[in-house]
């Protein structure tokens, strides 16, 4: 009998962790979506940026990038606080490895440290700086002896663009064809989650396009990198 009850026993945990497994994550998800979502507003947001500063810049030029830690971020200097006047923007809740309470601190140190700031921001986004329209681009990226932020570039007789407002007319094959610009507007990436460094369920990223949309790509557990990401956002044209 008591061989009997304990059998019960064992099964009934059993039973339990099983329903656990299964319980456990729908309810991380209500609030895991909210994150994401507040995510995608924050690069919706960077989109209207990004445009008021194209709008009264040369030749509509997007800002220039920072290097760090292997990462790019916007360059804060040229559009915060003139164009981005609320910093909360910058900062990403499903994020898990950073601290609001020490971004605030950041920001609001007088004089405003800006290598401690774009430290902060490349944990949370990855901007993109050049138009990255096909494969021929990202290759094109990584061969690059050296990039000078917001110059175009020519690799092995491929030019790669920086990013502005219009970029898409020297990437269409019909510059007559309206369809065609728009397409190729909605496919360029600008600025997206890092994938390190977000906790998003299922696993992926943000990522805010030329035209201003802003979508969640799903990646592979293991894709955790700058150019794995892009690789994926290319693979979905």
């Amino acid at each position: 009998m008591k061989g009997m009850h304990a059998a019960k026993i064992i099964i009934t945990i059993l039973f339990i962790v099983f329903l656990a497994g299964l319980i456990l994550p729908a309810l991380q998800r209500p609030c895991a979506n909210p994150r994401r979502s507040s995510c995608q507003n924050n690069l919706k947001e960077m989109g209207l940026v990004f445009k008021m500063y194209t709008d009264v810049h040369k030749d509509n030029m997007f800002p220039p990038l920072m290097y760090v830690d292997g990462s790019w971020t916007p360059d804060l200097r040229y559009i915060y606080p003139e164009y981005l006047s609320d910093p909360n923007v910058l900062f990403c809740l499903s994020n898990p490895n950073d601290d609001k309470g020490r971004f605030w601190e950041i920001v609001e140190k007088k004089p405003l440290d800006w290598g401690a700031l774009h430290q902060t921001i490349a944990k949370q986004y990855l901007y993109m700086g050049w138009a990255i329209h096909d494969r021929a681009d990202l290759d094109a990226l990584y061969k690059a002896p050296q990039l000078i932020s917001g110059q175009d570039f020519v690799i092995d007789g491929h030019t790669v663009y920086w990013l502005r407002e219009g970029v898409e007319r020297f990437l269409v094959t019909d510059i007559n064809d309206p369809a065609e610009a728009a397409q190729v507007q909605s496919s360029i990436s600008v600025m997206f989650d890092n994938p390190a460094a977000h906790a998003h369920v299922p696993h992926g990223i943000n990522v805010l396009f030329l035209d201003g949309h802003v979508t969640f790509i799903r990646l592979k557990d293991e894709v955790n990198t700058l150019r794995e990401a892009l690789e994926t956002i290319l693979s979905l044209e």
